[in-house]
């Protein structure tokens, strides 16, 4: 897991051979449990070194900007496009303790929506209750394939669920994604990414530009 948080104050190599933030993260990491912690500064070309980086982890976290004028979405299509991985979008205020007892998948049929309810299945196994919302059309199955079927998915795994429907035009679905998750007293919503390109994503202001605009919730993301 790797923990993105505040920049380092020290600016020099040499200033973060001891001492300084990095001790700190590597003193935290520890506390929390975790067996081989890294410490790592990216001085340039981010998108490269982050897409390097992403090959020895499962899962990047990151935290929502305190700043009320910052875009929640800066940077956040490198961390999804760039390394592959799923990503956990923490709110402002949180104390992260590794469970959430209430979780929501959205549905869509769509690859990201897909790749993210796999990614999420730790976390899933380990909740209370387990909503999947379901936004796709009945459809028949012709090439004798059978398609994804998230509940029959999780059921294997031993998770029981509550399957709900969704009906919501694209673009009020990021909307009605929150009002339900909200109902449900979701603590963790899990959803596919940018189903469609990051341009038209823009351009539409797609369910995740408004779930993440608009939402507190943790967030897990997937492309």
């Amino acid at each position: 897991m790797a923990l993105l948080d505040q920049p380092p104050a020290a600016r020099r190599r040499d200033d973060l051979a001891s001492g300084g933030d990095g001790d700190q993260f590597m003193h935290l990491a520890r506390t929390a449990g975790v067996h081989d912690p890294q410490w790592a500064v990216i001085e340039n070309d981010a998108a490269g070194r982050l897409a390097s980086l992403s090959t020895w982890h499962d899962l990047v976290v990151v935290q929502r900007p305190a700043d009320l004028d910052a875009n929640p979405l800066d940077g956040l299509n490198h961390l999804l496009l760039g390394t592959g991985l799923p990503c956990l979008v923490l709110p402002e205020i949180c104390a992260p303790c590794g469970v959430f007892d209430n979780v929501m998948l959205t549905w869509d049929g769509s690859a990201p929506s897909t790749r993210a309810i796999r990614a999420a299945l730790p976390l899933v196994v380990a909740a209370q209750r387990v909503c999947v919302l379901d936004g796709t059309e009945p459809h028949a199955v012709t090439d004798g394939v059978p398609r994804f079927d998230p509940m029959a998915f999780l059921a294997r795994h031993g998770v029981e669920i509550t399957h709900k429907r969704l009906h919501a035009t694209p673009s009020s679905a990021g909307a009605a994604i929150l009002d339900r998750a909200r109902r449900f007293k979701a603590e963790l919503l899990v959803m596919g990414a940018y189903g469609h390109t990051p341009l038209r994503e823009h351009l539409l202001g797609g369910a995740t530009r408004h779930v993440l605009t608009h939402g507190t919730i943790a967030t897990l993301l997937c492309h």
